[in-house]
């Protein structure tokens, strides 16, 4: 019995904390399939430290190979953003060094590399997932899902920025060109090589 009741409290325990890692994904697919789906990833792919808030990062991946989920296919890409949303409200404070700013004046781009804030990501992807994100947070308007519903039917593709004002993580959807040059300098790219 013993046993028992610590496995439901773990299953329990981990869709919470599934749910607060993937609220978008939890909404789109509701709270009972939600559960489901998290006790089946915690048998799939158990955690491996003790933070249960640490744990999930495989969630995009698993959704992708879901065979039940092939009607839904942007479901994995609204995890992919919603595990940088978390990421991102996690990752250690930083401040702006902005005395460093003078050397684009003074030193040769392909010398130069810009080191952005920590937890700052750009997901791309062939589905609107900053609308759909944006459609499904608390307090968003109705007409919102209209638009996500409407951007979805017509296959637009969208880029997220993912970066935090103060403690809170913000997504903007971002242009092809934008999402290329982030991703350079978040690779560590030269500024010259981030500008060709």
């Amino acid at each position: 019995r013993g046993l028992q009741a610590y496995r439901a409290n773990g299953g329990a325990n981990a869709a919470r904390a599934l749910a607060t890692a993937y609220p978008t994904v939890c909404a789109l697919i509701g709270d009972d399939d939600f559960q489901h789906l998290a006790r089946e990833l915690w048998f799939a792919q158990p955690p491996v430290r003790g933070d249960l808030a640490q744990w999930g990062e495989h969630l995009p991946a698993w959704l992708q190979a879901h065979a039940a989920l092939g009607d839904w296919p942007y479901l994995a890409a609204c995890a992919r953003l919603d595990w940088a949303v978390h990421q991102c409200e996690s990752a250690a404070d930083a401040e702006l060094d902005a005395p460093s700013i003078a050397r684009l004046g003074d030193t040769d781009p392909e010398r130069l590399h810009l080191v952005l804030h920590p937890g700052l990501a750009v997901v791309a992807s062939p589905w609107p997932i900053a609308t759909i994100h944006d459609a499904h947070r608390d307090g968003a308007q109705a007409e919102l899902l209209s638009i996500a519903r409407e951007a979805l039917q017509a296959g637009v593709g969208e880029s997220a920025l993912v970066f935090r004002s103060g403690w809170r993580a913000q997504v903007r959807c971002i242009d092809h060109v934008t999402a290329i040059w982030t991703q350079h300098l978040l690779a560590g790219d030269s500024l010259a090589a981030a500008m060709e």
